[in-house]
């Protein structure tokens, strides 16, 4: 049974502002208790960002989520998994990450949170690749609708199958990005850019963003301070007014 859709504001974030988690039953327990993994998770995309040369802005990003999240939220009982093409792609990235002495910890923590996760696909938008709805997949590790539930911080991860563009979209918020996989990363302001994995990049809020991929899946991580009006559960703003679908349906 697919999502029912409806018109949404035809306005900014292709991820998670309000209502984005409307068809999933939605419970949340067990307060306050953090794993390793995802303290990990936490501490790795954090530390990552502010040590990269070049990226004050991203840096001080991750500083703010960083303090926000020194202190627990709840953790939800929802989850969503990959489809069998998309996991391959996510186990694939992360082999391939875990090469990386620096990033084995963060490697490994990933694969451990992924299957309390709820992934979800993006419907296609301007200049998305053919096939996009099927070949992308996203979720938000911490903040509205993520593994762990909150709404003054998010960390969230993009992945795309290979060959694939991201539709142009606009943030609702300045968001950090930490490059897991080789990619190509765009915005209004820098134009299309060659990004290795541990690479660091910023989207401003209210600018075009696109990401690319070729013969690699693309994989990233990334981080935010929601604005008041987006950071609630709930409601999925982006730039075609379609809603996003969960894997599977």
């Amino acid at each position: 049974m697919s999502t029912p859709e409806r018109p949404l504001p035809n306005e900014y974030d292709l991820f998670f502002v309000e209502d984005s988690f409307g068809s999933v039953p939605f419970e949340v327990a067990r307060p306050s208790i953090r794993s390793s993994a995802l303290q990990t998770v936490v501490n790795e995309t954090c530390s990552k960002i502010l040590a990269y040369d070049g990226s004050l802005m991203s840096q001080q990003v991750a500083g703010r989520v960083f303090g926000k999240l020194l202190k627990p939220g709840r953790i939800s009982l929802n989850t969503q998994p990959l489809s069998s093409a998309l996991q391959g792609c996510f186990d694939y990235s992360l082999e391939r990450l875990h090469r990386r002495p620096r990033y084995r910890d963060l490697a490994e923590a990933l694969r451990r949170v992924c299957g309390g996760l709820t992934w979800f696909r993006e419907p296609a938008g301007p200049f998305a690749s053919m096939n996009f709805e099927k070949s992308n997949s996203h979720a938000v590790v911490v903040g509205p609708g993520g593994l762990e539930e909150r709404a003054d911080a998010r960390i969230g991860i993009a992945m795309l199958a290979p060959y694939m563009r991201m539709p142009d979209h606009k943030l609702d918020c300045p968001r950090a990005y930490l490059a897991l996989t080789d990619f190509e990363f765009s915005t209004e302001s820098t134009g299309w850019m060659r990004v290795e994995a541990g690479t660091v990049c910023f989207a401003p809020a209210s600018e075009l963003v696109a990401y690319r991929c070729t013969a690699t899946p693309l994989l990233t991580i990334w981080c935010d301070i929601p604005t008041p009006a987006h950071s609630t559960r709930g409601h999925y703003e982006r730039s075609t007014g379609r809603t996003a679908r969960k894997h599977g349906i």
